[in-house]
């Protein structure tokens, strides 16, 4: 049995902004949403998600492999953010 030294270090999250077609903003977000990776992006994920200046907002999340809690936690605030409610 490997130790969990030896094991390959887990993927963590990333996030990142784009255009589509019709030039709204894409926050893409990639990797685990979990309480371990989710707070390294959380401020650069709403800090890209209030540069949208009250344009439209898609998130692409087709790239995150697990979402737990704090995961679905940072979902909802780029969703309330959207909607001009500042999450606390």
């Amino acid at each position: 049995m490997a130790s969990p030294a030896s094991q390959p270090a887990a993927p963590g999250a990333s996030v990142r902004r784009e255009r589509d077609a019709q030039e709204h903003t894409v926050v893409v977000l990639e990797g685990r949403l979990d309480a371990f990776t989710t707070g390294s992006i959380w401020s650069e994920a709403l800090g890209l998600a209030e540069a949208a200046s009250g344009g439209e907002l898609v998130v692409d999340a087709s790239g995150v492999d697990s979402c737990d809690g704090a995961g679905a936690s940072l979902l909802l605030a780029l969703q309330q953010r959207q909607q001009g409610r500042v999450p606390r």
